[in-house]
């Protein structure tokens, strides 16, 4: 018997995991939906002053780095594995991390390695169009060092990062007084004030998608409940995550981060705490509304069947009637009567105007 040995990648669902299959630990493949340009910005400060300046190549941004002023360098898009190549050989970067940077799809997470604290996360905002208003979601890694942060988005165009640079530009607040370490949780807690904006964009679908369901529903809410839910879903799987990421940071005790700095952490997993706990109940939300929608489309239904059931019920005596003289016997009497027909007539109206005040006095219609 000749059996056919089958390739399990050929029955598998597409993934982006599928290009790491059968690689090196320390082979760096990226891991995306597509291998765009990079553009790399670099952001020096001090006090006293700022600069930032779009940067070309790798060797122009090693040259630009002032190691007396804080460095925020940041890559829109990491699909240029030699340049991620680059960069981890010029900070010493653990070759893990910068598998977990081209890394799309990863989970976030935190870790310390020698002379870094790195964390991957992902960050959510929401952009309009003529139409509607939708979410987009970026993987974004981020590197802490003595005297930089380094920031690796994947995508090119959009991130949530312009407060932080306008605070910076404009000498706002307490970052351009601090140091590396404030920028780096700057952004964290960047990252997660914008799921609040995102969690109030799905408080306002709930509640609209509720009134539909209460005051016209239709077949099609289906589908509309069951994205949100699980839209609703993946947010608060994703703020856990970023819970647990940002716990570790704490955890980790890391001499990276200044001891007076390690308070403003905790505030962001107070905030994130607080997602969690509002996502867990949009969830449970959106599972009793699909539960309501259910419930109206079953009384709808009832409705119609009670509504057919008494027009039947008109129709029963009626169609009895029909039957018998529509019979075709010789002798049948009435079939002789002048005003046999109009009689007939007569007696169905008064049958039906009976059976309607009858129906009524019950509180049928």
């Amino acid at each position: 018997m000749n059996m056919t040995i089958v390739n399990p990648l050929s029955i598998i669902k597409k993934s982006l995991f599928i290009k790491k299959v059968g690689n090196a630990p320390d082979e760096l493949v990226y891991v995306g939906d597509k291998e765009e340009p990079v553009n790399i910005t670099l952001t020096k400060y001090t006090r006293e002053k700022v600069e930032t300046l779009d940067i070309k190549t790798f060797e122009e941004l090693i040259k630009k780095i002032d190691k007396d002023k804080v460095n925020w360098i940041n890559l829109d898009g990491v699909g240029d594995v030699e340049l991620i190549r680059k960069l981890s050989e010029h900070f010493k970067l653990n070759e893990l991390m910068a598998s977990d940077i081209l890394n799309t799809s990863h989970h976030p997470k935190s870790e310390e390695y020698d002379e870094q604290l790195f964390t991957t996360l992902k960050m959510v905002w929401l952009t309009k169009n003529d139409r509607d208003v939708n979410i987009t979601s970026e993987h974004i890694s981020i590197v802490l060092g003595d005297c930089y942060v380094i920031t690796f988005q994947d995508k090119v165009e959009g991130d949530t990062f312009d407060p932080i640079r306008n605070r910076i530009n404009t000498n706002k607040g307490k970052i351009r007084r601090k140091k590396a370490d404030y920028l780096f949780y700057a952004l964290i807690d960047n990252i997660v004030d914008h799921f609040f904006l995102v969690m109030e964009y799905i408080r306002e679908e709930i509640e609209d998608l509720e009134d539909s369901i209460l005051t016209n529903p239709s077949i099609n809410m289906n589908e509309e409940i069951i994205k949100l839910r699980r839209k609703t879903s993946e947010l608060r799987r994703t703020i856990y995550m970023i819970h647990d990421a940002v716990t570790h940071i704490i955890n980790l005790d890391s001499d990276l981060i200044r001891k007076t700095t390690y308070p403003y952490f905790g505030d962001v997993v107070d905030h994130t705490k607080h997602l969690n706990s509002d996502f867990e109940s949009f969830r449970d939300y959106v599972t009793s509304l699909m539960d309501l929608y259910m419930s109206n489309l079953s009384n709808d239904l009832n409705i119609i069947m009670k509504t057919l059931t008494i027009f039947s019920l008109f129709f029963v005596p009626l169609t009895f009637l029909a039957g018998i003289y529509g019979m075709n016997f010789e002798y049948m009497p009435e079939l002789k009567q002048k005003w046999g027909y109009p009689i007939i007539l007569a007696l169905m109206l008064v049958i039906v105007a009976v059976m309607y005040s009858y129906i009524r006095r019950k509180k049928w219609l």
